[in-house]
């Protein structure tokens, strides 16, 4: 393993506990927020199309519900990267440029 100063936490944002917890983890660390989006339609598409045995089992309701309060999320991004038709290296390349 490669040691590193750097840490990646995935989240909808939209526990009640995640604003505090981000709070928290900028009174030690240095934040850097990045926002990926992509269609709600295309992030369902991408749900189902996943290997069923190694995801929890949710429901389109429960995506969907998921889906529309993971957009409601209101903080301060340091970049937003469109996930729609956004190749990997590009996607790589934003999240490398917002973190250095």
């Amino acid at each position: 393993f490669k040691s590193s100063d750097l840490m990646a936490i995935e989240s909808t944002g939209t526990s009640k506990y995640f604003k505090p917890f981000l709070k928290e983890l900028g009174n030690k660390y240095t934040l850097k927020l990045i926002k990926v989006k992509t269609s709600p339609d295309l992030c369902l598409k991408r749900i189902k199309s996943r290997d069923s045995s190694v995801h929890i089992p949710v429901s389109d309701d429960i995506i969907e519900k998921v889906n529309k309060e993971a957009f409601e999320v209101d903080l301060e991004f340091d970049a937003i990267i469109d996930n729609e038709s956004t190749s990997v290296d590009e996607i790589l390349i934003k999240i490398n440029e917002t973190i250095n």
